[in-house]
Parts: structure tokens; sequence; C-alpha cells
């Protein structure tokens, strides 16, 4: 089953841009001419943002003991009434495809920063090129921007679970 879940997930990636990274052009909010975000999707990230803070602890998924990525993306959610499954193999494929150019708050991105399932980071955009992710061990939940090298470069893929 684990054998058949990676050969369809690494198909999926594949398929959905993973080979060819995808561009991150990020709007300027007047001009993406969408209607604000819903409440639902405030909500999921005024939760994220509670979070700021909470120290990374791999396999974590709980503000009193820690998050790792997978686990805060899964927590965040689920404080919002939305089943999400809890590993970053299995975010990259929740939801629906979502281009770049087109993020809503609320949204999972998906970073390939390092090599096979295990490679995979997430993180939820809050909004005006940031985001809101639990990074690695040592560091807390932050809020980033986009706009920082690495995480353009790493962007491989954007998951929209809310939707306006």
């Amino acid at each position: 089953m684990r054998i058949l879940f990676g050969l369809v997930l690494g198909f999926v990636l594949l398929a959905g841009g993973c080979a060819e990274r995808q561009v991150l052009v990020l709007p300027e909010p007047a001009q993406t001419g969408q209607p604000p975000a819903s409440d639902t999707a405030r909500s999921v990230v005024a939760t994220a943002r509670g979070q700021l803070g909470v120290p990374y602890r791999a396999g974590g998924l709980d503000p009193r003991s820690g998050f790792d990525c997978s686990g805060f993306i899964w927590w965040t959610y689920h404080q919002n009434g939305i089943n999400l499954p809890r590993t970053t193999a299995e975010q990259a494929t929740a939801g629906a495809a979502v281009p770049g150019n087109v993020l809503r708050p609320a949204d999972i991105l998906v970073f390939r920063t390092g090599s096979g399932m295990h490679g995979l980071h997430t993180g939820i955009y809050t909004g005006n090129g940031r985001f809101v992710h639990s990074p690695k061990p040592g560091a807390t939940v932050r809020e980033e921007t986009l706009d920082i090298p690495y995480w353009r470069r790493n962007f491989i893929a954007a998951r929209r679970v809310v939707w306006p």
C-alpha cells in the first residue's frame, strides 16, 4: 500500500509541476480582482498566527508539545473544522492545485527542501506575500515573506482547501 501511495504521489507531484517548479509571482492585492478572504480563511490565518513562537518538535502536532511543519498545518485546519491529512506528502495533494499567481489566505504552500517524500515542507499563506510555518529543529513557528530567495526558489505548489 505504501509503495502504491508513493507511486501515485510521485505521479501527482510530477504531473502537477514538481519536475518544473511553478513560477511564484505575487500580485499586488489590489490587482487580483478576487473577492476578500472568507470568514473561514481569515479564521485559519488567525489560528496560525496565534501559534507564533511555539517551538518546533519532530512529530509534534499540538501547541503544548510543539509542531513539526505538517503537524502545524494539520492542527491549524483541524481547529477550524477542516480535516486534512497529517503528513506533508499527503498535504501536498490535498484540495485543489492553485497557480502561484492567485494565492489566497489559507492556501497551503508546498516547498521542496530536500529529496524524496520527506523532502517536502508546508506552510499557510497569510496574504500579502507572507506565510506561517514551523520551520526546523531549534526554531519556532514564524511568519516569513515569500520574497526570501530560498522560499521563492523552493516553492513547488499551492493547494486550496478553503474556498471563498
